[in-house]
Order: structure tokens, then C-alpha cells, then sequence
């Protein structure tokens, strides 16, 4: 059966890329506020954050290059061959979130801090 979200055939890698473009292409367009935004990508460890603060649509190329880098943990997406360390990309995340790169607490504005995985 076809999918209809048009999916079909693609790895989870790919899914995940093709959702954090669309992010991406969402958020560098927005106009309502600071948007500063992490990439870290993690396997068996957390990859070195890719960092974008004040996103603009200036940025969107060097945004769209870093979710092309990722990878996943091994070509085959074999379980058996690696693992995922989700603790290690929680603890990156947390530090980024303590940077002066992370939002700031503006107790006057709607503040959001999202953390996602796959």
C-alpha cells in the first residue's frame, strides 16, 4: 500500500532529516521572537552542538548543510552493531540549555524550549 504522507521508502534517518527541514524552513521564516536552536546529533555519544543563535532566514543554507552532516549510528541501522546514547545527548542538551547560546528567561515573553529525539 502506498503511504500517503509520501514516506514511503525512507529510513528513520531520513525521516528525521526531512522533519527537522521542514522545522528548520519553518523557523528561520518566523517573525515572532529570538528563535537560538542546538543540533546535537548522537549515536554511541553526543556530537559537538551545532550552534545558531537569533535564527534569521539568512541562516536557513548553514541550518539545511548541519541537518544534512547527521547520521545515524551505523549504515544498516543494525541494533545489533550500535547503540543509541540518549544519555549523552540529554546531558549535551541540558548544557546548551545553561549557555549564554540557550534562550534567556524573559518572564514578559512566551519562552519555549523543546527538546527533541529520534
Amino acid at each position: 500500500m502506498k503511504e500517503a504522507s509520501g514516506t514511503d521508502n525512507m529510513n528513520r534517518m531520513q525521516l528525521l532529516k526531512a522533519a527537522l527541514t521542514t522545522l528548520a524552513e519553518s523557523l528561520a521564516n518566523h517573525e515572532g521572537g529570538t528563535v537560538n536552536l542546538s543540533i546535537i546529533g548522537f549515536g554511541t555519544r553526543a556530537d559537538t552542538p551545532m550552534v545558531f543563535k537569533d535564527l534569521t532566514h539568512a541562516d536557513l543554507i548553514n541550518l539545511l548543510n548541519s541537518i544534512d552532516t547527521l547520521n545515524g549510528y551505523n549504515s544498516s541501522w543494525n541494533s545489533s552493531v550500535g547503540g543509541t546514547n540518549y544519555e549523552a545527548a540529554f546531558k549535551a542538551a541540558e548544557a546548551w540549555f545553561k549557555t549564554g547560546d540557550a534562550p534567556a528567561v524573559d518572564k514578559s515573553a512566551t519562552l519555549m524550549k523543546t527538546l527533541l529525539t529520534s
